[in-house]
């Protein structure tokens, strides 16, 4: 209300993380509003959401699969914590001792893996280290740029 001027501009509804949760329903209230002639009219074009949070279940499932389908956790890890699980990783029951045993397994696998950065440096100090310790002397790097670096 105090910029008309930018009402035409077209609105894209953006967020990542944990705003996955509210970015498509406050798209939808905007659109919702657009409909019953709410004032302004804004020029909504639709919502990003990058690595965002939807649905704790779901999500939370979903990342078994998708380690295994980026090749962090084998075929065989997968499948039986498939099977002993029934497909629910979230909220085991705690009397599921296979599904808790396979879920150790897969952990094991993820250890060093950032959760939202698969293919960044896990920012451990101790791990971080070792790779420095791991670091070729003649002055190349195992990273793409000069030295370590962490997203934190």
């Amino acid at each position: 209300m105090d910029h008309p001027e930018y009402l035409n501009n077209p609105l894209y509804v953006c967020g990542d993380s944990y705003s996955g949760i509210f970015v498509a329903p406050l798209t939808r209230k905007i659109y919702d509003g657009i409909e019953v002639g709410d004032k302004p009219r804004l020029n909504i074009k639709g919502y990003i959401q990058g690595n965002a949070l939807t649905d704790k279940y779901i999500d939370s499932n979903g990342r078994i699969k998708y380690a295994n389908h980026m090749g962090l956790i084998s075929d065989k890890i997968y499948q039986s914590a498939k099977s002993t699980c029934n497909g629910s990783y979230f909220d085991v029951d705690p009397h599921n001792i296979l599904c808790l045993n396979d879920l150790q397994k897969v952990t094991k696998c993820l250890k060093n893996i950032r959760r939202a950065q698969i293919l960044e440096p896990y920012c451990d100090l101790p791990y971080l280290m070792g790779i420095l310790q791991e670091t070729p002397t003649n002055g190349q790097s195992v990273f793409p740029i000069a030295g370590p670096w962490c997203r934190w």
